[in-house]
């Protein structure tokens, strides 16, 4: 554990992707055990008529169940995590077993938490890389499967590591493009889903009652949100986004 970090640091500069570096970093956290981690990144929009719109990064080691069902309820607009994490440097805890500390939390707030306990997220510690303002924020939700008198022991031994990895991370995904993961409809990801387990547009429009022509579209649209040049391309973006289940 005590060359984590410098085997961090011997890495990264090696990972010429995106994809890449939050394979190592997952690898360091989940070895310091940290394995329900989320990481937050949002570009503040261009100022002006015709500015670029927010752009926001999302990755995330939590199951693709949950993930999809944090999308499709909307828990983006009322997750506590930016609100009251990413206003402040200061280490904050997070996760199910932490719940009784913030009273302060409403009830759709406390849910979001409730229902990422469900998906293994016990006990955790925030990690804000930039400040919240004008700008934007990036952090880190840092969780773990384990209950909190595990996680405290762990960041009492290694708390230091842990966030200095953190920025490790986050400043070489920093020196990526931004990766927005868009929204897609659910018959988008219904044909990502069955070209990934490699069928033809013909046996999709079989399997979903549709015309060709529409899952053509479908394609298309998705291919256009995802920002991919080919269908390869897009399931792969919708993959590591976690916007299909491969």
């Amino acid at each position: 554990m005590e060359r984590m970090l410098e085997r961090l640091n011997e890495a990264l500069p090696e990972c010429d992707t995106a994809d890449a570096v939050w394979a190592v970093g997952m690898r360091v956290f989940a070895a310091l055990g940290f394995d329900r981690v989320l990481y937050l990144d949002k570009q503040a929009a261009s100022q002006g008529e015709g500015g670029a719109p927010d752009a926001v990064t999302v990755l995330s080691s939590f199951s693709f169940a949950w993930v999809t069902h944090y999308q499709n309820s909307g828990y983006a607009l009322d997750d506590p995590f930016p609100r009251y994490c990413a206003t402040t440097y200061q280490p904050r805890r997070t996760g199910i077993d932490h719940l009784a500390e913030h009273q302060y939390l409403e009830e759709r707030e406390r849910r979001i938490i409730e229902e990422s306990g469900d998906d293994g997220f016990r006990s955790g510690v925030s990690c804000t890389t930039r400040l919240m303002g004008p700008a934007g924020f990036s952090a880190w939700n840092l969780g773990s499967t384990l209950p909190r008198q595990d996680v405290d022991k762990l960041l009492l031994r290694y708390g230091d590591q842990l966030r200095l990895s953190a920025f490790c991370v986050h400043d070489r995904l920093s020196q990526f493009p931004v990766m927005a993961a868009p929204s897609l409809s659910g018959r988008e990801r219904q044909c990502l889903e069955r070209l990934c387990a490699g069928q033809r547009v013909k046996q999709i429009a079989w399997a979903l009652s549709l015309a060709e022509v529409t899952v053509e579209l479908h394609i298309a649209n998705a291919r256009r949100k995802l920002g991919a040049r080919t269908r390869e391309e897009a399931v792969a973006r919708a993959l590591r986004w976690r916007l299909i289940e491969p």
